[in-house]
């Protein structure tokens, strides 16, 4: 059923005083040194994606977590730019003249600001003020209950389906379509604003946070992909997929998953308090 003229309206009257950028993005991991491999920023205005950019990031390691999954190998990456080539056009995205700065909108959005703030960190540039808005708050506040705490789960609750899973672009692009679908019924309900549920990004604080804790659970498919051994040839990323092999896409296939399985022995490593401790690799949503 399409919304009445009074819903049309709330709507416009929310949107009015909101403007976003959905992020989605792919790393080499999920704790330690995470590095980005792939990242889409999608431009939201009036309930509408206006700007839409994507890149491949060179991570300056030919360690780039789950190729088997993400389909992206170290070859794919070598002549892409890193990120301190992109951190100005990157920036420019992130610039809003709201109080606060701009919405960050993602799922699990914390993870991929944090991912942000210790690249900006790298190129010794700061990281843009940030307020965060997750799908999963969104959700909540619109009553919407998913199964899980899975992108698919969110996009069935809300009769959506994702063709370009695992694709930064992709993911992006429903991530966008689903918090402009729960805004508008938030909306429809009276809601004014959704300035109740952003929060407050700080930088640092996400940085070192990202070095120590595990921040997703596993599930059963990804569990039994990272426990394959890297080095063993003909298993886990080194079975690149072929160019033949992939998904056509209406947008470059640029990947969701964030991997990296647990080394053996674990190494250790200075943590950001000088102490020393053992990175726990661990795997993907």
């Amino acid at each position: 059923m399409p919304p009445t003229r009074k819903q049309l309206a709330s709507r416009k009257a929310l949107w009015s005083g909101l403007e976003m950028v959905v992020i989605d993005t792919e790393t080499t991991g999920l704790v330690g040194d995470v590095r980005i491999v792939s990242i889409a920023l999608l431009g939201v205005s009036g309930g509408k994606v206006v700007v839409s950019s994507s890149w491949l990031v060179n991570p300056g390691t030919t360690r780039i977590g789950a190729t088997h999954i993400h389909g992206l190998t170290a070859a794919d990456l070598q002549d892409q730019p890193g990120f301190a080539q992109l951190a100005d056009v990157i920036r420019t995205h992130l610039h809003s003249d709201q109080p606060g700065g701009v919405v960050l909108t993602g799922h699990n959005v914390s993870f991929d600001a944090a991912c942000l703030a210790r690249e900006f960190a790298r190129t010794r540039l700061p990281c843009p003020p940030l307020r965060l808005l997750d799908t999963a708050a969104l959700a909540k506040a619109a009553h919407v209950a998913p199964v899980s705490g899975k992108l698919d789960a969110l996009l069935d609750a809300l009769g959506m389906s994702n063709p370009a899973k695992h694709t930064a672009l992709g993911d992006a692009l429903l991530t966008a379509a689903a918090s402009i679908e729960l805004i508008g019924r938030l909306a429809d309900r009276g809601v004014t604003t959704v300035e109740n549920l952003l929060v407050p990004f700080d930088a640092k604080q996400a940085r070192l946070q990202l070095l120590e804790r595990e921040l997703v659970e596993l599930t059963p498919e990804h569990q039994a992909a990272h426990d394959a051994d890297l080095t063993t040839p003909g298993v886990g990323w080194r079975r690149s997929l072929s160019a033949s092999s992939r998904t056509v896409l209406t947008w470059p296939a640029v990947s969701r998953t964030v991997c990296r399985p647990a080394p053996t022995p674990a190494r250790s490593s200075s943590g950001p308090s000088g102490r020393r401790f053992a990175p726990r690799w661990t795997g993907a949503w």
